[in-house]
């Protein structure tokens, strides 16, 4: 699985336990690197807070997750 994917199913599960919906997620590749490795726009899609989608989001493959202007940045771990 790509980190791509692998963030993106995260993303879906984030989404789905917190308000029970299932959406098409987009994930992108920023053009600057102190925006992380990847990047999506849905805590603005959804209008909620991204810091609480953020906090929900945990796996081996991210080193961080971090919120800044509404997106939810990601950085990939050096292991993975």
């Amino acid at each position: 699985m790509t980190a791509r994917n692998e963030i993106k199913k995260l993303l879906q599960k984030a989404v789905k336990q917190l308000y029970k919906k299932d959406i098409e997620i987009k994930i992108d590749r920023p053009t600057e690197p102190a925006f992380g490795d990847y990047s999506s726009n849905i805590a603005m899609i959804l209008k909620k807070d991204p810091k609480e989608i953020a906090g929900k989001i945990k796996s081996d493959i991210l080193e961080s997750v971090e919120v800044k202007k509404g997106f939810i940045n990601f950085f990939i771990s050096k292991k993975y």
